[in-house]
């Protein structure tokens, strides 16, 4: 999401601004984005319990 916030050319005043454009990208990203975020949940939530 982050280079995708980088690459738009119109400039970001506030934070409402900032929250819209988020969001615009979030509701717009690819199945298979979700899909490899699905996919990789098992793994983060291990590596969070053995950080504890």
């Amino acid at each position: 999401m982050g280079w995708q916030l980088r690459v738009q050319r119109l400039p970001i005043h506030n934070i409402w601004d900032l929250s819209n454009r988020c969001l615009n990208i979030w509701y717009n990203l690819s199945p298979v984005i979700y899909q490899g975020l699905v996919a990789s949940m098992p793994r983060r939530v291990e590596a969070v319990l053995h950080a504890k």
